[in-house]
């Protein structure tokens, strides 16, 4: 089947062009400084001045993705190629600029990297269709691809760049791949042009953006380049902006005696600090709204499954061998900080020699390099800084896997009281295995004077740590990048924001896969209507809600719609720790996977359905498999979820799409998908946690005082006030007639689980922009 293209998403793209030239029009040019003025002078947006930087592979198979990462041969080639163009400008006017105007139109998502890791028959391809972007980079460092790249030839007979560790005819060195390099290609391409006539308005006005009198100089810092992967990210990120590292300063200087883990946490966290510096500076008359991500988080994961894979790979190896795997594969899944800690026992000598040894740590060295290299792209886009965690938190498992037991077992007698103890021990497990300096920024900046952004990036739940007395997912604007499978990871990393209109969150279709007699079948259709009851009915005709039961009426569904909103509400099923989730449709469990090649999803999906990514499950599961059809963000839930409170929660969040977007974009720089959610997800817990307190605790409040207790909530979470917890305790103890104290008690013992912690936003909702309807 064809897959659909979501055709308003260009029209969007030209209002809001529109928008923005309105604001930059002739007045405000004339006055702004001569390096600010030219990505003002004409649109942003227009896509012949947009470096689009190619990285050609030869074919591969996901069967032979790297063991540890899931990596193809291709993604595992390119990751040195992917860190160097993290650096590199993705317009040609970006070098003309101030760092200022470049961070700016970065944060509103107006410039945005072009990069595609393609199968060269697939480039060979695009070629012959031609491309919006006149500057082309193509990138190669295996012989046989830039043969291929040799022959290649552009449909619009454009020249193009072709950068190579290879040497050859016609190649530029990889060495010799700089902004200076670079910007003699696009004169290069633009004396091309000239040749013909059309091109001449456009040329024109393209050199008067670019003066070589206007050219940025580098600005040289005292921060010399640690050559190691954990700082790679935060340096990247300066040098994209513009900033020039001094000598190199390596941070291991013997690999054989490599430091205590404590210099590499410094080291992060010294360059991390100089980015929120350099950011900080650049940002102080920006409005908060578009201030973005204040930190990324990362810490690499490891697959459930390692120990089962390790079985497998020892089938018909000779004894040594198996001895030298042995090693290696129990250094990956024990390793605990930043290095590998090998004893050096008796065997030690002969099995770092052995191949199986050399192997399967080339192997794992190769997975880190593609976890780094994607760092860098998230970093340099919008210059954010990068907190790099030791993978001793992967320890968390075994709490997980205890957690999800008990919430799965159905037991009624004090559940709601063990699931919130089993969750507050596994949040402050967490909160343990970090070091102080980490989790002191980020309770720093959890405080701060607006509600902050955080960027996860890891497979484990991260946001049930602990932060300044509520979950780290609700603490900041909080959305994860799953780490596993790796080349999903690596287009999480690469694939560029979308602008979406307000309209169009409001065609919403709900897929429905109950079986008659199911009591959830009309529970959130009952919860919409509620909800939207003062809605007028005119403005809610494009909530649609199709009831399928089988896979064919899925796909048929999906066919006829071009909203931005996908809801599943249905059951979901998890087969084990290392199976792949399913959703149920007709009774039948259907995987998702399997419609890769059947349909296309828009950009947002919601799960209204339990485990559809489980947070004791590995990669396979439902909303990782949703991103293979084309969706940008996944509402998922990392647990069993209650359908009563699902369906109050889809309510909701239809009314804040009808009533919070048309308010927050009346007076809003940006409004991203991430905010909306975050802010549903807060007026959701403090809900939940009232509604547990009055049946555990035995609370006593009115309907007027529970209303009070969340209006006065709600408020401070729609005016992204930091301290919206404070204010929903102090309301809370005013009603109640009870001291703070004895409410957070009641809290931890009761309402440490909640639904609303079970949700999690999954892919990039802070790249989804809502703009007004023009």
């Amino acid at each position: 089947m064809r897959k659909k293209k979501h055709t308003q998403r260009k029209p969007r793209l030209k209002k809001l062009k529109a928008k923005k030239v309105r604001k930059h029009n002739s007045s405000s040019i004339a006055k702004a400084a001569p390096d600010e003025r030219h990505l003002m002078e004409f649109n942003v947006l227009d896509p012949r001045l947009k470096i689009a930087y190619f990285i050609p592979h030869l074919p591969q198979r996901l069967e032979d993705a790297s063991p540890f990462g899931m990596y193809t041969l291709g993604l595992l080639h390119a990751s040195p190629i992917i860190s160097h163009v993290a650096t590199m400008p993705v317009d040609i006017r970006e070098p003309y600029a101030s760092q200022k105007t470049v961070l700016l139109l970065r944060l509103k998502r107006l410039l945005w990297p072009r990069i595609a890791p393609i199968d060269i028959h697939a480039l060979q391809q695009r070629a012959q269709m031609g491309l919006d972007s006149l500057f082309r980079v193509i990138l190669t460092n295996t012989e046989e691809v830039a043969a291929l790249v040799d022959q290649l030839k552009f449909a619009d007979d454009i020249p193009y760049l072709h950068v190579s560790s290879v040497k050859g005819k016609g190649r530029l060195p990889d060495y010799d791949f700089t902004v200076d390099s670079l910007l003699k290609f696009t004169e290069y391409v633009l004396e091309h042009l000239s040749q013909k006539k059309e091109w001449t308005q456009f040329i024109d006005a393209t050199k008067e953006s670019i003066q070589p009198k206007d050219k940025r100089l580098p600005i040289p810092l005292s921060l010399g380049g640690s050559c190691h992967n954990v700082t790679s990210p935060n340096e990247s990120a300066l040098e994209s902006f513009g900033w020039k590292l001094a000598k190199p300063s390596p941070l291991v200087s013997d690999p054989n005696h490599p430091p205590e883990p404590k210099k590499y946490i410094d080291r992060i966290c010294l360059t991390a600090d100089i980015v929120s510096q350099k950011r900080e500076q650049l940002t102080t008359d920006m409005p908060d709204d578009i201030t973005d991500n204040r930190y990324i988080i990362a810490v690499h994961s490891i697959h459930w499954a390692h120990y089962t894979n390790k079985n497998n790979l020892e089938r018909n190896q000779t004894k040594d061998d198996i001895k030298a795997f042995e090693l290696a594969y129990k250094n990956a899944i024990q390793q605990e900080t930043y290095y590998d800690n090998i004893a050096k026992n008796k065997y030690y000598i002969n099995l770092i020699k052995n191949k199986t040894f050399q192997a399967t740590m080339d192997s794992r060295a190769g997975d880190k390099r593609c976890y780094t290299a994607g760092l860098n792209l998230l970093s340099s886009t919008t210059l954010t800084p990068v907190l790099r965690l030791e993978p001793k938190l992967n320890k968390i498992r075994g709490n997980l896997k205890t957690l999800a037991q008990c919430v799965r077992s159905g037991v009624k007698i004090r559940q709601q009281f063990k699931q919130s103890r089993l969750i507050r021990v596994a949040g402050d497990t967490m909160y343990n295995l970090i070091d102080n300096s980490f989790t002191e920024r980020l309770n720093r900046y959890a405080s701060t004077s607006n509600i902050q952004g955080l960027k996860l990036v890891s497979d484990l739940p991260l946001e049930i740590i602990p932060c300044n007395g509520v979950p780290l997912g609700l603490q900041y604007d909080v959305s994860r990048i799953p780490v596993l499978p790796g080349n999903l990871f690596l287009i999480h990393c690469i694939i560029p924001p979308i602008f979406v209109t307000h309209n169009s969150l409001r065609d919403i279709l709900i897929l429905r896969s109950f079986s008659y007699n199911d009591c959830l079948k009309y529970i959130l259709e009952r919860a919409i209507d509620i909800c939207l009851e003062e809605v007028q009915k005119s403005s809610r005709d494009k909530i649609r809600i199709i009831d399928i039961s089988t896979e064919e009426e899925l796909v048929d569904a999906l066919a006829n719609f071009s909203g931005a909103i996908l809801i599943f509400d249905g059951h979901g099923s998890y087969e084990g720790q290392y199976g792949v989730g399913t959703f149920v449709i007709g009774g039948k469990p259907i995987e998702i996977w399997s419609l890769r090649n059947k349909c296309t999803l828009p950009p947002i999906v919601i799960f209204s359905a339990c485990d559809t990514h489980p947070i004791d499950g590995s990669h396979g599961s439902v909303a990782n498999a949703v991103f293979t059809l084309g969706a940008r963000t996944v509402l998922a839930t990392s647990l069993p979820i209650d359908g009563l409170k699902a369906a109050l929660f889809i309510g909701r969040l239809m009314l804040r799409i009808f009533d919070f977007i048309p308010a927050a974009l009346e007076t809003r720089d940006i409004l991203t998908w991430r905010e909306v959610i975050s802010g549903m997800l807060r007026m959701t817990y403090t809900t939940e946690i009232t509604r547990l307190l009055i049946k555990h605790e035995k609370i006593k409040l009115d309907k007027q005082a529970f209303d009070n207790i969340q209006l006065s909530a709600n408020i401070a979470i729609n005016n992204r006030n930091p301290e919206w917890f404070e204010v929903y305790l102090n309301s809370l103890s005013k009603e109640s007639c009870l001291n703070i104290g004895a409410l957070k008690m009641m809290i931890s013992r009761w309402a440490a689980m909640t639904d609303a912690i079970k949700y999690i936003q999954l892919g990039s909702p802070e790249n989804i922009v809502i703009t007004d309807d023009i």
